[in-house]
């Protein structure tokens, strides 16, 4: 079966990179442009795994980390958070719990295959 893979990223130009290349992957990819969408897809869709930025209007990625980690059908879900600053610190990555990773931005692409499919296996 098809992986789930919802991305959550503000900048289309990001959003649409990372969408080509899980598509091409065959993940069936859910991309949004901000948490509060991300919400409404965790509710109906049930991804496998979410790739978020963390700084968007309306609603932060780690703001968006902790609603979804709220829920106990998403607890475990891996969570990838990508930036182009510095701004998730380990400690943060624990509080959140389960599976959780920070990339910075520019994104290697090939580190973050590497890193859905560890998680996903």
């Amino acid at each position: 079966m098809e992986k789930k893979i919802l991305v959550v990223e503000d900048s289309e130009e990001t959003r649409d990179l990372v969408y080509e290349l899980l598509n091409i992957s065959n993940y069936h990819v859910y991309p949004v442009s901000d948490g509060y969408y991300a919400l409404d897809v965790m509710e109906n869709d049930h991804p496998d795994l979410i790739i978020m930025d963390v700084r968007m209007p309306h609603r932060g990625g780690v703001e968006t980390a902790i609603e979804i980690r709220k829920d106990q059908r998403y607890k475990n879900i891996p969570i990838i958070f990508i930036s182009a600053f510095d701004d998730v610190t380990s400690q943060t990555l624990s509080e959140l719990g389960g599976k959780v990773d920070f990339m910075r931005k520019p994104l290697d692409m090939d580190l973050l295959l590497s890193k859905i499919k560890n998680f996903l296996k």
